[in-house]
């Protein structure tokens, strides 16, 4: 297989634009050099596997560019259970099979989904030289995720639970009935990171589905019910850790008995094509899965030109070796990402402008205009960003930032801006002056420990208890809601728009709701492996705060 990666390795890689290849031209083709439209493609994304760009094609066509150079986790994933990154990224066969998947996959989801669900069809299969990396250029589908609610949020109500019910999960069956083990994981079993590789298409109605190449191998679900019951048993029978494996004669059964139907719905040629088609799938597929450990090792590092040809081939006849050679570069790589880890925190510590950050708590702490103001940039930074994502339609983002001009200073946003200002200057103490006390062996690690844990809630139980002092004072209600949900890590922040939610105050005002909502929404969106933007564990988070805060809110 050594061989097989040199004979289409580009010779210098650095001027080599890429090979392109339509899909019926998928086997036996040679690498060629094609020149790309002048224009820069707009970034749209960065996943576990890929970068994702929006370009065209030299035909003019609209296409999605997924670049598959994958993140540090899922290639440290890859390189511990196969002994290479994602094989997407340097293998040809695999990348093939990549775009074959796709279009079988086009014709069985329209067969079992109609007009509800679509796939995003693969255009061509290309080496990118500027990134050192395959690429596969797919339709562009111009669409959104499943909305998130919010206080204002009608014609969004249960999008998420639909996607899950209506499509993703019999997907899932169907799927595996069809033999298509590894694609389970990419359509949502165990996986909610999957929940965004499909979009809304509202102008034709219906969701696509966008992103069929897993970043990681499907043996990470949140469920560990689904890897005992499905994903490990599916490893053991393909030999591997599942990922994106076909079981190709299971496929081959499934098209024969329902071949009639398929034909039906995707026109008289469709069982022809998909058997040739998951043909040339076994055949690449084969050649893929058939490369050893040190094989694979070896021919990522070729294909990125870090060894030649005859390197190749010396270290292929001597594999201890190679793995000698590969540990030794992994563990200086890891030093140099500690190194820089450390230089790159030290230059933070020394970047702080102490100056401004005690001209900045003078203005906290004598002026309410200046509170009230921070507030509000806060707030309309969410109200924006959530309006960028397509979670709110213009008339809703109009009218939270109404609601949110016309507060005056007195208003809860004063004592929110408090609680966000406090952050900051915690953070401050926390990473600038506590290493500096420590240094000097004027505090101990016992006493610098808790104020890194409990800094952030001391300071908002304190300021909300000066202000309790006040409301007894003067007679008024106590903010214990306030206090406690101060308290709390990661929502603490949102203590006030929570009191005046619990009070009933935000009835028919609903700017505090959104705080809330957009609050406990975000802690889904920072959840490790499993969670981000669009995921099914920030709908998850979201729902949470739709039943905690929309009954105070009338809703």
């Amino acid at each position: 297989m050594e061989g097989e990666a040199a004979d289409t390795m580009p010779t210098n890689a650095t001027t080599i634009q890429g090979s392109r290849r339509s899909l019926a031209d998928l086997q036996g083709s040679s690498v060629v050099r094609v020149e790309r439209p002048k224009n820069p493609p707009e970034f749209l994304g960065r996943g576990r596997s890929a970068v994702v760009y929006r370009d065209r094609d030299h035909t003019g066509r609209v296409t999605a560019r997924k670049i598959f150079n994958g993140d540090r986790a899922s290639t440290l994933v890859h390189y511990l259970l196969s002994g290479a990154p994602n094989p997407y990224g340097w293998n040809e066969d695999a990348v093939k099979c990549a775009a074959l998947r796709r279009s079988i996959a086009e014709q069985l989801v329209r067969y079992w989904f109609g007009n509800d669900l679509a796939v995003a069809p693969a255009h061509d299969v290309q080496w990118n030289g500027e990134h050192g990396a395959f690429e596969l250029s797919t339709a562009f589908v111009k669409g959104r995720p499943a909305r998130l609610r919010h206080p204002l949020s009608t014609a969004s109500r249960g999008e998420m639970r639909d996607l899950q019910h209506r499509l993703m999960r019999p997907l899932q069956q169907r799927l595996a009935e069809a033999g298509f083990d590894g694609l389970v994981w990419q359509a949502g079993r165990g996986n909610p990171v999957a929940a965004n590789n499909f979009l809304r298409d509202d102008a034709h109605g219906r969701w696509s589905w966008i992103d069929l190449e897993s970043g990681v191998p499907a043996l990470f679900p949140i469920n560990p019910l689904d890897l005992l019951r499905f994903y490990l048993p599916r490893s053991w029978r393909h030999r591997r850790p599942l990922f994106d494996d076909v079981d190709i004669e299971k496929l081959q059964a499934y098209v024969e008995a329902h071949a009639s139907g398929i034909e039906r719905c995707c026109g008289p040629v469709a069982t022809t094509t998909l058997r040739r088609q998951i043909t040339d799938l076994e055949r690449h597929q084969q050649l893929w899965r058939s490369m050893k450990r040190v094989q694979r090792s070896i021919a990522h590092r070729l294909r990125k030109g870090a060894i030649t040809e005859k390197e190749a081939q010396w270290y292929a006849r001597r594999p201890v070796r190679w793995t000698a050679r590969e540990l030794a570069r992994g563990c200086r790589s890891a030093a140099r990402g500690v190194g820089r880890r450390i230089a790159s925190a030290a230059r933070r510590v020394f970047r702080i402008d102490y100056a401004a950050a005690a001209v900045t708590g003078w203005r906290f702490a004598t002026s309410q205009r200046f509170r009230a103001r921070v507030a509000r940039r806060y707030v309309v930074g969410r109200i924006d960003r959530w309006s960028r994502r397509g979670h709110l339609q213009p008339e809703e983002t109009r009218s939270y930032r109404t609601r949110l001009h016309r507060e005056d200073r007195g208003s809860y946003l004063t004592d929110f801006g408090v609680h966000l200002t406090i952050k900051p200057a915690v953070k401050t103490v926390q990473w600038g002056l506590l290493p500096l006390l420590l240094a000097v062996g004027a505090i101990g690690p016992v006493p610098a420990s808790l104020v890194l844990v409990f800094g952030g809630m001391a300071a908002r139980s304190i300021y909300t208890s000066g202000r309790m002092a006040q409301a007894a004072m003067a007679g008024q209600r106590l903010p214990w809601v306030a206090l406690m949900v101060g308290l709390l890590p990661v929502v603490g922040n949102s203590a006030y728009p929570a009191q005046i939610v619990a009070d009933g105050a935000g009835e028919g005002d609903p700017l505090a709701g959104f705080i809330l909502f957009d609050t406990i929404t975000a802690i889904g969106e920072h959840v490790p492996v499993w969670g981000g933007p669009d995921t099914a564990t920030e709908h998850y988070f979201n729902r949470l705060a739709e039943v905690l805060v929309r009954p105070r809110l009338g809703g």
